[in-house]
């Protein structure tokens, strides 16, 4: 067994910036002469001063994030995996406050091996990850955000957006201090039918769920996210047959409404598997691009109304056969894309190769779509790879394709909690997705769909 010396300087209650508060740092146990085997677990400990002060702590080695604690005792038993010149520290993000404001002293350990290396690699070891691929063109990397409560947003966030920004912080930060998880947040669900009548109960304001507020936009739009909001559902199927059928143009007005006044986009989640209103539809998207005209690229998320199709052209058959002729043909685009929602057993690039390819068989048939024109929907849940391990994930797995293929990228079901079965894992602590979400980030290095706003601690 490997041996290294592990030398710590420690230097405890210095202050930071402007502020009174200050944060320590320690490493235990002790060891006879600080010399510890690798692979032994240590236990990192930062001590804010006054306790309280801290929202979450962020322990770093050698500048990466080795693991954040949202709760007090505030510490991380790390199993010792470097080697050189290692520097421990901690931030604090204080709980008025959604950045890392100060920082901890930094133990600083000298790592040196005492013995012989040995020339045969260990086969049962885990091999390095793959680098980044040289150059990425995923341009949408989102996810539908079901909030707190089932997907149906009645619960209005805390006033001072704490709780949010804990159940939260995994998407605006992949876990680095470098950017964020996704570049678009789709909130879900409005129901059409409340939003053409503008109904205010004690689930919605004017139509739109209690819980969609303007704070809730503006902490994933200053983190440079896109944010839109889905009218419909397969729950609101029948509220969409009934909202156009009856004022398609005043539905859309309505929704020209809620996307100046929030700074989102619009998305369509119309679920009628056979006879959908595509006509009344059509009005639906034609009076809101006359508000808002279509534009390829941009920041100004009002512009982008989008359509969900089904996993493959097997489902949504009519619609999907509409879509794809009148309004996401790449010489007269209407909408700016589709998304492939998930299947039974998530997505596949099987099925997404099914409205790229068309359905020339069907009578009538479904014409070709453009990849250019479509997301690919995978599940997300606390406890699958997607969400903890990106190296073993649907995603990694599928990267080639959607970038040779040309599609956009892909879009996940769901961030928060969108369903109450009692065994269902959302995205919440302790089950957030830094380590597969935030990894690719990382990996596909995509771009950022809102100006993202710095923020100054000082």
């Amino acid at each position: 067994m490997k041996k290294y010396l592990l030398t710590a300087i420690l230097l405890l209650g210095a202050s930071f910036f402007a502020f009174t508060q200050t944060i320590g740092i320690s490493v235990s146990p002790p060891a006879d002469g600080n010399i510890y085997a690798t692979g032994e677990t240590i236990t990192i400990t930062a001590v804010p001063d006054p306790p309280d002060y801290a929202k979450f702590v962020e322990f770093y080695g050698n500048g990466t994030l080795l693991y954040t604690d949202r709760k007090a005792p505030w510490e991380y038993s790390w199993e010792i995996n470097l080697s050189g010149a290692i520097e421990l520290y901690c931030a604090i993000i204080p709980k008025d406050q959604n950045t890392q404001v100060q920082e901890s002293n930094t133990v600083t350990i000298s790592a040196e091996d005492q013995t012989s290396s040995d020339p045969t690699p260990d086969p049962t070891s885990n091999p390095s990850p793959p680098p980044p691929p040289p150059s990425s063109n995923i341009s949408i990397f989102g996810v539908w955000h079901a909030g707190d409560h089932y997907c149906d947003w009645s619960v209005v966030p805390d006033p001072d957006m704490v709780k949010f920004d804990e159940e939260n912080h995994w998407l605006i930060d992949r876990g680095d201090g470098n950017g964020p998880s996704v570049n678009l947040v789709v909130l879900t669900f409005v129901n059409p039918w409340k939003l053409l009548n503008n109904i205010t109960d004690e689930y919605t304001i004017n139509g739109i769920p209690r819980g969609m507020t303007k704070e809730v936009v503006e902490y994933f739009r200053n983190a440079g996210i896109r944010v839109m909001l889905s009218i419909g559902g397969i729950t609101y199927t029948d509220d969409w047959d009934e909202a156009l059928a009856t004022d398609p143009v005043q539905l859309a007005l309505n929704a020209v409404a809620v996307a100046e006044n929030f700074n989102v986009g619009i998305e369509i989640d119309y679920e009628r598997g056979s006879d959908p209103n595509t006509a009344a539809l059509n009005t639906f998207i034609s009076t809101y691009r006359e508000a808002f005209p279509y534009i390829q690229n941009g920041t100004e998320a009002k512009n982008y109304l989008t359509i969900d199709l089904a996993a493959g052209d097997r489902y949504l058959i009519e619609l999907t056969r509409y879509a794809t002729e009148n309004w996401l043909d790449i010489n007269n685009p209407v909408l700016n894309y589709a998304n492939a929602m998930v299947a039974r057993q998530s997505g596949s690039p099987t099925e997404w190769q099914e409205h790229i390819d068309g359905k020339a068989n069907y009578n009538p048939q479904i014409p070709p779509l453009n990849a250019s024109k479509l997301t690919g929907g995978l599940y997300l849940k606390g406890n699958l790879d997607n969400c903890t391990d990106f190296y073993n994930s649907e995603q990694y797995q599928y990267a080639n394709y959607v970038q040779t293929s040309g599609m956009l990228g892909y879009m996940f079901w769901a961030a928060g909690v969108p369903s109450a079965r009692g065994n269902y894992v959302g995205t919440f602590p302790p089950d957030t997705c830094e380590q597969g979400m935030g990894t690719a980030a990382f990996y596909f290095d995509f771009p950022l769909l809102e100006n993202r706003t710095i923020q100054n601690s000082n």
